[in-house]
């Protein structure tokens, strides 16, 4: 009896003793590298709360106020020849065409103005208006626009003036217009977009042609079967194209085209035709 109380005390003992050393066993193994490494394919990394999705609106680009330039507020157009070419001062931009050549588009800056003059700056644009005759037009303002070292003379924002078309050249646009209108129909549902007409005049025999020209300044040679009134040709007019053609001394502009001529009134042809502008558009 008393050998077997002594066998189960030695193996209570030799338990408690396994028992500690694998308690110790344990902390080592919890404190080593080893047991720092994730297991394969585990993932220990805390939650990350995704934010929603949210819907960017590109921003939209400022839009500038109208201008006031010599008292005319934008947009302006400018013309003047030699060669021809056409300026658009507008609320956002400055558009400067000459024909058969690349167009060249700044922003829009606010000028510099005295009472008389005021000065524009963009890009390699430099123009500068001044208020004082232009073209026999008294209460007209003249341009001079630079561009790559080149200067253009011309008149921006003048109303129309008395007599700029005599009589009889009046009488000869109505004529032409009111003679040939299904012609210029014809030749403005071509064109796809909003043109003036600056000339009507006889082609070879049987066919009347119609020069028509957007207000930038780009043109067109129509000519239509007056019989008929069918179209046979729509032709671009490049630099210089107008050489061997008759270019208009007016603008008419036909009702129904998206085409504003800033301060000109214009002269109307008929009911519902159209107008007739002496100085152009």
């Amino acid at each position: 009896m008393r050998g077997f109380k002594s066998i189960l005390a030695s193996a209570v003992l030799a338990g408690a003793l396994a028992a500690c050393g694998g308690s110790e066993k344990t902390e080592v193994e919890v404190g080593s590298e080893q047991s720092a490494d994730p297991a394969p394919g585990r993932n220990i990394n805390p939650a990350v709360e995704v934010a929603p999705n949210i819907d960017v609106q590109p921003a939209e680009e400022p839009v500038r106020d109208p201008t006031d330039i010599l008292g005319q507020m934008t947009p302006i157009l400018a013309t003047g020849s030699e060669p021809f070419w056409t300026l658009e001062i507008g609320t956002d931009w400055i558009v400067f065409n000459r024909p058969g050549l690349p167009l060249i588009e700044v922003p829009m800056v606010d000028p510099e103005q005295t009472e008389k003059q005021a000065q524009l700056a963009s890009g390699e644009v430099s123009i500068t208006v001044v208020q004082e005759a232009c073209n026999g037009d008294a209460d007209g303002r003249t341009v001079r626009l630079t561009f790559e070292e080149v200067e253009y003379l011309g008149c921006v924002g003048a109303a129309d003036g008395p007599g700029a078309l005599t009589e009889p050249e009046m009488s000869a646009w109505v004529g032409s217009v009111e003679t040939h209108v299904d012609a210029i129909d014809v030749c403005l549902e071509a064109a796809g977009r909003a043109r003036l007409v600056r000339n009507v005049f006889p082609r070879e025999e049987g066919v009347v042609g119609i020069l028509l020209s957007d207000q930038f300044g780009q043109l067109q040679d129509c000519g239509v079967e007056t019989e008929t009134s069918t179209l046979l040709f729509i032709n671009p007019l490049g630099a210089g194209g107008l050489d061997g053609f008759l270019d208009g001394n007016a603008a008419f502009l036909r009702t129904g085209q998206d085409i504003t001529c800033k301060g000109r009134a214009g002269d109307q042809i008929g009911d519902n035709l159209g107008r007739v502008f002496p100085q152009g558009c």
